[in-house]
């Protein structure tokens, strides 16, 4: 800092206000760089402001910043008038030439929860120009046993945005238990505001679902592959990892929108999402989290079905679906063929068999054909989809030793055929289930990773339910 004649300010001289800027850092980045900021506004001299840019919180800023393969820079300036002081905390890319490898936990393109980790290397810039960077990025969706990779070129930002180009494929359904195999081909092009809140795509891919044996006739006369091209805004403010860094802070929030358009393929489509979470500490360290979900996609153009991968899914706020549900369990269904939960009332079918009598001559003789068992709980039905997601999840979080907690979360929700359903069918469609167990942090992902009981509260006899679930929940 280098002030001016009428700015000289002694160690001991009164700071009557602090200015804080924070630039080009995103997630729990932000975040800590956000806590860092409120010690430094509560300096009241210079030597108390110096003090907190390099204590606890500049800290873990400085940690956070390395774990997402970045940096942060701090400096400090004079202000208008005396007694003002401005400072700047700026992100700032990997050094060139470095490869760092990291994980991360947050929502993907279509506000769904993933767990993924990223090598990111900083290649040398043109002419003295700043690294471009080439990443790879492995991800995992448990709602949608979907796995993916990225691979993505970073150059650096203009002005106040920051490109970015992707392409990648992906593969959903691996397990095959809610509805047939389904892969992906896709590219994005970016360009994303520096503090991370804003987000324009422009997306084109490719995908196809294969069927099996068993696959119902409801989700081939979907179509079996599709094209898709999109202009898609997101928008996500995320600011509960100050329950992290501030021991002050009591309450944050996420809030998360976002709206796509999709045309001149197979796919003419209106999709909108909104996402909002509340998160209030507990005494005792403990957490609640209220989550609201509210998503519809609407055809237009005179297209009347939707491809299986456009269609919502009863993940939820939680990352494995509706507690006291099997994956994919709920909503919209259709039997696969050759395979029922009841008694048949045909006759059973014949076919001839050979075998050896006690004198080894060969011996011709009937018997009845062998089908495959039906899949109990009902897992014989391909789950459709919805055109419109409802749901509200209340999760409670308390620390156990040695880094466990102990969890405790309710849902309920309506996953619906129509895009704007009517308040019968959202009464109709309603399903509620809880969930309880003990869980454990991913690392410094910010997502948490637990295994429970759970039991459906609001439930049909159609429905597919499970006991014993896993839970991911990304607190930050």
């Amino acid at each position: 800092m280098s002030p001016g004649a009428d700015h000289v300010v002694m160690g001991s001289e009164p700071v009557q206000e602090v200015s804080i800027f924070v630039k080009g850092l995103q997630g729990k980045v932000r975040a800590a760089a956000e806590a860092t900021a409120r010690e430094a506004k509560a300096a009241r001299t210079l030597q108390e402001l110096d003090a907190s840019l390099r204590g606890p919180a500049a800290s873990r800023l400085a940690v956070e910043a390395l774990a997402a393969g970045g940096d942060v820079s701090i400096y400090v300036r004079p202000g208008p008038s005396r007694g003002n002081l401005v400072v700047h905390i700026n992100g700032q890319g990997p050094e060139e030439g470095r490869t760092a490898a990291f994980g991360k936990a947050g929502l993907n393109d279509d506000l769904q929860e993933v767990v993924g980790v990223t090598v990111d290397h900083a290649a040398k810039g043109a002419n003295r120009a700043p690294p471009t960077r080439l990443g790879v990025t492995g991800a995992a969706d448990l709602s949608k046993e979907l796995v993916e990779a990225r691979f993505s070129l970073t150059p650096p930002a203009e002005r106040s945005w920051q490109p970015q180009a992707q392409v990648g494929i992906s593969a959903a359904n691996i397990l095959e238990a809610g509805g047939p195999l389904q892969r992906s081909m896709f590219m994005v092009l970016s360009a994303g505001s520096l503090s991370g809140r804003h987000l324009l795509q422009l997306m084109g891919s490719d995908r196809q679902t294969i069927p099996s044996t068993f696959t119902s006739q409801e989700i081939v006369g979907l179509g079996l592959q599709s094209y898709k091209t999109s202009l898609a805004y997101k928008y996500e403010d995320d600011n509960r990892a100050l329950l992290d860094f501030c021991p002050t802070q009591n309450s944050a929030t996420l809030k998360a929108a976002r709206f796509e358009v999709s045309g001149f393929t197979d796919v003419t489509a209106f999709r909108a999402e909104l996402l909002g979470s509340y998160a209030q500490r507990l005494p005792g360290n403990g957490r609640l989290d209220v989550t609201a979900r509210v998503g519809s996609v609407m055809p237009f153009l005179g297209q009347t079905t939707l491809p299986l991968q456009d269609r919502f899914f009863f993940a939820g706020p939680l990352g494995v679906g509706m507690p006291g549900f099997l994956r994919q369990g709920l909503g919209p269904s259709a039997p696969r063929q050759g395979m029922s939960n009841g008694a048949s009332s045909k006759e059973p079918e014949k076919e001839t068999a050979y075998k050896f009598d006690k004198e080894w001559q060969t011996e011709q003789t009937e018997q009845e054909k062998k089908v495959a068992a039906p899949i109990p709980d009902g897992g014989a039905v391909d789950r459709l989809g919805g055109q419109a997601l409802m749901s509200a999840t209340a999760t409670f979080q308390f620390p156990l030793s040695h880094g466990f907690q102990a969890f405790a979360s309710v849902a309920g929700g309506s996953l619906t055929k129509s895009p704007i359903p009517s308040l019968e069918e959202t009464a109709t469609c309603f399903r509620a289930g809880a969930i309880g167990g003990i869980a454990y942090p991913l690392g410094s992902t910010g997502a948490t990773l637990g295994f429970g009981y759970s039991h459906a509260l609001v439930s049909r006899p159609s429905d597919a339910k499970s006991r014993w679930q896993f839970w991911l929940h990304l607190a930050s």
